[in-house]
Parts: C-alpha cells; sequence; structure tokens
C-alpha cells in the first residue's frame, strides 16, 4: 500500500516530480498504463486509402528528403535568432529557410510522427491511426522510398515505416534506458547507400533521428561539448538549469553538423530537404522537464527547408513563396501537402493551398 501511495504520490499530485520519476521502472508501469488508457489509439495493420487513387508526377529526376527531429524545440536554433551558436553551419546557408512560429498538438513521438506523416488534423486527428502516409503516394509516383531509423519502431508509426520500400536501422536494439552513446551520425552510411542508388532517379528517404532525446550527453560526441558544465545526474529534478540547458545546446550543435553532412550529398542534385521536430523540449522552466507534458516549449518544433540550387532554377516560384512564408504561423499538418507539393505530386487528396510553398496559406 505504501509503494502504491508512492507511485500515485509522485505521478499524480506532485507535479514537479512526475516527469523525471514516472518514466522510470517501476513507476512507468503505472505512468504508461495510465498514459495507455487516455490516449488509446488503436492502428489499423491493413490500410488503402492511396493504394488505388491516380497520382501525376512532374518530376523526372528528383531527391526529396525529410529529417524527422526529436525534441528539439524552435528557440533554441541560431536560425531563430537564439543567441547561442547552435546551428552554425545552417546559418551560414542561404538556402535553408527556418519557420520558427510551427504549433505540434501531440508531445511525444509516438502520437506527433503519425500525425505529421498523414493527413490527420485537429479535426480528424483519427486519420494517423486508419490512413495510408505521404510515403504511399511517393511510391504510386514511381519514387524508390527508404525509411532509415535511429529509433525503434512503436505500434502507432510502424505501419508507415513498412510502407517504404527500404528500412534500415542504425542502432537497433537501443533502449532510452542505455546511457552509452547513441549518436545520429550513425545514420550517415545507411543514407549515403541510399543516395547512390543510381537506378532510381526519384527518391524519397526518411531519416528518423534521435535527435536531442534525453539522456542529452549521450546524443553528441565529446569533441561537440561546446557548452559547460553539462549535466551529471540522470534525475532531471537533479540539474541545474544551466547544466540543462547547456547539454541540451550541445545535441543541436551536434545536429547541425549531421544535417550539413546529409544536405552535402544533394548539393549537385535536384534536391529539397524537409526538417521537422516530433515536438519540442521543457528544460526545467517551471518545474517542467524533458517531453509528453503540456509547457508551451513542447508545442513549438524547430522546422526548416533546404534546397539544392537546381531545384532552386528548376521552381523559383516556390521558392520564393517558401521564403514569403517563413514568418507564418503553421500547425505540423503542414508537412503533408507540402512535401507532396515540392515533389510535384498532384492527386485527389494533396491540397496546394495547404503547401508552405503557396503564398497564400498560414497566417
Amino acid at each position: 500500500m505504501v509503494a502504491v501511495a508512492f507511485i500515485l504520490l509522485t505521478n499524480k499530485w506532485i507535479y514537479s516530480f512526475q516527469r523525471p520519476v514516472s518514466e522510470r521502472m517501476p513507476y512507468s508501469i503505472y505512468y504508461n498504463i495510465t498514459r495507455y488508457f487516455e490516449e488509446k489509439h488503436i492502428a489499423a495493420e491493413t490500410r488503402t486509402t492511396f493504394s488505388k487513387i491516380p497520382v501525376l508526377c512532374k518530376e523526372d529526376t528528383l531527391t526529396v528528403v525529410f529529417v524527422v527531429g526529436e525534441s528539439l524545440r524552435s528557440d533554441h536554433l541560431q536560425l531563430n535568432g537564439y543567441d547561442r551558436k547552435t546551428t552554425p553551419l545552417l546559418a551560414k546557408d542561404s538556402a535553408v529557410t527556418s519557420y520558427p512560429h510551427i504549433y505540434t498538438q501531440p508531445c511525444y513521438t509516438h502520437t506527433s510522427v503519425p500525425r505529421i506523416l498523414t493527413r490527420a488534423d485537429s479535426i480528424h486527428p483519427e486519420k494517423a491511426y486508419e490512413e495510408q502516409s505521404f510515403i504511399t503516394l511517393f511510391k504510386r509516383a514511381g519514387f524508390h522510398t527508404a525509411w532509415i531509423a535511429n529509433q525503434e519502431s512503436v505500434s502507432t508509426y510502424v505501419y508507415f515505416m513498412k510502407e517504404c520500400d527500404t528500412l534500415a536501422y542504425a542502432n537497433r536494439g537501443k533502449s532510452l534506458y542505455q546511457f552509452g552513446k547513441w549518436l545520429d551520425g550513425d545514420l550517415l552510411p545507411y543514407y549515403k547507400k541510399e543516395m547512390q542508388r543510381r537506378n532510381s532517379p526519384k527518391k524519397l528517404i526518411i531519416l528518423h533521428t534521435i535527435g536531442s532525446h534525453w539522456w542529452y550527453n549521450a546524443r553528441y560526441p565529446d569533441t561537440y561539448r561546446k557548452f559547460a558544465p553539462v549535466i551529471s545526474s540522470r534525475v532531471v529534478s537533479s540539474c541545474t538549469k544551466e547544466e540543462m540547458v547547456n547539454s541540451y545546446d550541445n545535441t543541436i550543435l551536434y545536429s547541425d553538423y549531421v544535417i550539413n553532412e546529409f544536405i552535402k550529398d544533394l548539393r549537385n542534385e535536384n534536391a529539397v530537404l524537409f526538417f521537422l521536430s516530433d515536438h519540442g523540449e521543457a528544460l526545467g522552466e517551471n518545474g517542467h522537464f524533458l517531453h509528453a507534458d503540456d509547457y508551451p516549449s513542447l508545442h513549438n518544433p524547430a522546422s526548416f527547408v533546404w534546397y539544392s540550387p537546381k531545384y532552386f532554377r528548376n521552381h523559383p516560384e516556390k521558392i520564393c513563396n517558401l521564403k514569403k512564408n517563413r514568418e507564418k504561423k503553421y500547425t505540423t499538418d503542414y508537412l503533408f501537402h507540402s512535401i507532396l507539393d515540392a515533389a510535384g505530386i498532384d492527386c485527389a487528396v494533396v491540397n496546394p493551398k495547404l503547401s508552405i510553398m503557396r503564398f497564400d496559406y498560414g497566417k
């Protein structure tokens, strides 16, 4: 009875302890069961939403890359005016357009990723668990599709991973309860292999990163430990705000390097890259830590688009609109229609008016 009372106390009534305690055994058993019933969704195993609709594509040769970020909040990007140089490589690239005012309603990966990949929105959230993703539309348009994962699959989005022609894991079997190095640089060999697939002139590559997920010190090599002191305790409430921010910002500095490496292989291609984080992160503000919570910084994920010189020459109007829209407010729902529009894919379910490459979308 004492143990049950303590679990209830730390998970329900004392908020400052809820997040750091509830994600650890044995308290996570109670926490995850209650969260499951609060947000219970059944992901359909068989979906045929887009399997038969006519699809047209105006591109003969194109590489589209989508980087699914992890726990990266918008206001810690140098790109967005943050006072630290967390994205020095991306910041000096004029082909990068950042969107600082993106809003996500879901605040943890297993609900946000299905929302990002599908037509789901605030009116029809169930589409994330019933419909196919934009991956199927890319396949029907003649693209070879690949998912390269640096996170394990979960039931809510494994369907989308299996939609792809190729599925590869950079760090199979890794657990968030292990604290050894777990780096997004490990995605690079798999990514380069997909880029060398010369028999596929049209490619969609999805890179699911580990990004800035807690434990932060494991997300970057020691050579990227620019900001110090860093966290030394795995109990978040025992870390100082300075340590949390420093370690977190080091993860972004390393992500800047990895994403720039992705871009290097695209510069001479007809290519466009989208980056959208699944959610943001809380770093101790007012007792809020990490994510799967409800705090403003969690609802404001980082997002940006990069395009190659060849893509710009082919689509100057789209790039002009892309830049005009940079200060507008969007939800993560923008991605489905925007990435298909960027790829020149036309079909009944694509609404060009919901694309950030059209100037009449957004507030």
